[in-house]
């Protein structure tokens, strides 16, 4: 490591035993060795934008309003760099008692007209040769003006390095336009800076870099880039600006009077776009409380001269901690759209970058710690009174001095602070994350668990429909059986009389039991087929249309021997049709359905051949479906003109809902009374067997109507 203080010692030591530095002449002597110009110039930078930097603070300490700075590298091996300001410029006694000269606090000289001098040691200059080991000063002043080389290349260590006074017009200057019209300053070229190491990433960051190197609330100086890259490059300069995204922030420590924590958003995204809506949504950005961090008081410490005194400090500047890292999190922040820097921790003193990531000397194990960036200044670490806090190789501060101590401690309450908002906004996500998973898992459960049931369900439903149908298949095999017995024995009773059971016997009760038994089993067949009308497929329905048409028919057969007192005879008859209604209503079907009341009409009277259990069949399913809609009245009106014989029956039900019911009303399995469907079929096919016709519509205002024309 270099011992700068050491070094400058020497240096010191060697200056004032040169002689003869007074008269003006064409060269003039550094005041130290090449050996100490080599590890001072060389050795103090790792970068070539860190020395570019140095020049340009040499360019704002001669109270310059702008400093331009020239990067040509159209041939990145032999790559030029001119760096020139609008300062006070070097007189030949300037550049003969302050240039040359290492060692001098220029804080305290007459050229600190600004009162803002970044430098106290004088060793800034030489940051030129860790760009090129020669170089050409152009310097000019209202009285005066000057050219100089400096070339190192064929020194020894032990030699006074000189520079050497050229004509004005020596080196051919790119920026020569701009440098010519100012009316002084000072420029320094540089020609043959190796910048092949320099790639595309490194060299977009180099504006970023100068402005980052200079605090602008201290520094009012302009700092001007032009950086050539191809042949068909014009000059052009563009101002330095520093490229802080306060978009991204969620929380921010300011204890400055610029208003930094105004910039913040006052919601920001906090995660990434792939998770759930749920949660991201924007958050509240914080500003945390400046005044609990002691950011300013005394401490004591030693001077120069061995005295202790009583020493004020303060910490000033901004911290803030951005709300992530993934670049499309921290992108839906910006309105612009702009692309994020890397984050830092950067320390100034005196306006100057002092260290470029103040968190390698807080050493937070955090992964937060890399969301942190900010500005802060502590010019104690750099006072005249007191000894340089700077490391031997000045690439840092020494931690055990003890203001080193104090500004890490305030900087790491302040940086656990932040990191603290941060992870408490992450773990609020985290838990509503959480949370929501949990309900849609117990909502998954929930579902699981019906979809189960269900399927249990219907499982059992199939077998109760399996068992039902065989349950049907029996039945209906019963009932044919039990209806062939019953011909049989009727046939055998009406060989022995034509007018059977004209008066009640016992065979008479005998037949009786059987047609009830018959009745039974038919309304069995008819219960299972309306079950079954719901589960098979629509091209079963002809199949189980026949057996509903026929168990409705038995059920008439039956009602009508009733009538007939089970005088049963041929399956036609030749009678009045309206009569056969009449009394069929009135002695069968209004004890059957008592709660309806019945009110009959007849316009003449029509003799015919019908078949009895057509008649039964077609009314005993109006009445029923009229009391499956909560009808309580039912009128029927007969009348015959000419040779049209028409049957008009209406009811007080609910009726029809639209005209798609009326459309439906006579398919099979189709009911809007709840019933099975098979009803109304089998009378539309009853009174197609009369070789007539029914059409349904609605009794206004309320309740069903049909019409039947025979």
């Amino acid at each position: 490591m270099i011992d700068v203080e050491k070094l400058i010692t020497q240096v010191i030591r060697g200056y004032v035993s040169m002689s003869n530095r007074s008269t003006e002449g064409n060269s003039i002597s550094f005041n130290f060795t090449y050996y100490a110009m080599k590890l001072l110039g060389k050795n103090l930078y790792s970068n070539p934008w860190t020395a570019i930097s140095e020049l340009v603070a040499n360019g704002i300490d001669s109270g310059a309003e702008n400093v331009h700075v020239l990067v040509d590298m159209r041939d990145k091996e032999h790559a030029v760099v001119e760096i020139f300001d609008d300062g006070h410029g070097m007189s030949y006694t300037d550049l003969q008692d302050k240039y040359t000269v290492i060692g001098r606090n220029k804080r305290e000289s007459e050229e600190n007209i600004t009162g803002r001098t970044l430098g106290r040691k004088g060793i800034g200059k030489l940051a030129a040769l860790y760009l090129s080991p020669e170089y050409y000063l152009y310097t000019k002043t209202a009285k005066s003006e000057s050219a100089w080389k400096i070339n190192t290349l064929e020194y020894k260590d032990s030699d006074f390095p000189t520079m050497n006074r050229v004509a004005y017009n020596t080196e051919r200057l790119i920026a020569s336009d701009k440098w010519n019209r100012q009316q002084r300053g000072t420029m320094i070229h540089l020609s043959n800076v190796d910048l092949r190491k320099i790639g595309e990433e490194r060299l977009k960051r180099l504006p970023l870099s100068l402005a980052d190197y200079y605090l602008d609330t201290v520094i009012k100086c302009h700092i001007l880039i032009c950086v050539l890259q191809n042949s068909a490059d014009n000059i052009h300069f563009t101002e330095i600006k520093k490229n802080i995204c306060f978009e991204t922030m969620y929380a921010i420590f300011d204890n400055t009077q610029y208003g930094y924590s105004k910039k913040l958003l006052p919601k920001v995204f906090v995660t990434k776009t792939d998770i759930r809506p749920e949660v991201n949504y924007p958050r509240e950005t914080q500003v945390i409380d400046a005044g609990k961090f002691g950011c300013e008081g005394t401490m004591q410490l030693a001077d120069l001269q061995g005295t202790v005194r009583d020493v004020p400090y303060k910490l000033s500047g901004w911290i803030g901690i951005h709300c992530s890292l993934d670049n499309e999190v921290l992108l839906r922040n910006t309105a612009d759209g702009k692309k994020i820097r890397s984050n830092a921790l950067r320390l100034y003193v005196r306006g100057k970058l002092a260290v470029d990531n103040l968190m390698s000397y807080i050493k937070s194990s955090q992964a937060l710690a890399n969301y942190i960036e900010g500005e802060i200044s502590f010019d104690v670490l750099d006072d005249d009174l007191f000894e340089d806090a700077s490391t031997s190789s000045r690439e840092g501060y020494s931690l055990s001095d003890p203001r080193v101590k104090i500004l890490i401690d305030i900087s790491k309450k302040i940086v656990r602070a932040l990191i603290n908002e941060r992870t408490e906004i992450g773990n609020k996500i985290n838990n509503e994350l959480k949370e929501l998973k949990e309900r849609e898992l117990a909502e998954e459960r929930r579902r699981k668990a019906e979809a189960e049931e269900r399927a249990r369900r219907e499982a059992e439903a199939r077998q109760k429909a399996e068992d039902e149908a065989q349950q049907a298949r029996e039945a209906q095999q019963q009932a044919e059986t039990e209806t062939e017995a019953a011909k049989q024995e009727t046939k055998k009773y009406k060989d022995q009389n034509r007018v059977i059971f004209s008066t009640v016997s016992e065979d008479q009760e005998s037949f009786a039991a059987k047609c009830h038994l018959v009745k039974t089993n038919a309304v069995t067949i008819r219960n299972s087929v309306k079950t079954l009308s719901k589960k098979i497929d629509i091209n079963q329905y002809r199949e189980l249309g026949a057996i509903a048409m026929a168990s409705e028919r038995i059920l008439g057969s039956l009602k009508y021997s009733a009538l007939a007192n089970f005088n049963l005879r041929d399956e036609f008859i030749q009678e009045d049709l309206f009569l056969f209604c009449s009394q069929f209503i009135n002695n069968i079907l209004a004890k059957q359905y008592h709660e309806i009341e019945f009110d009959l009409e007849q316009e003449g009277k029509v003799v015919l051949l019908f078949s009895p259990q057509n008649i039964a069949l077609i009314f005993d399913n109006l009445v029923s479906n009229s009391q499956k809609s909560h009808s309580s009245k039912v009128w029927v009106q007969f009348i015959h003109e000419g040779s049209k014989t028409r049957i008009t029956y209406k009811d007080n039900g609910f009726g029809f809902a639209n005209d798609e019911d009326l459309e439906r009303i006579f398919q099979f399995g189709w009911s809007n009374t709840g019933g099975t469907g098979i009803g109304l079929y089998s009378v539309q096919r009853a009174v197609e067997r009369m070789h007539g016709r029914i059409i349904a519509g609605r009794n206004l205002p309320v309740g069903a109507s049909f019409i039947i024309d025979i």
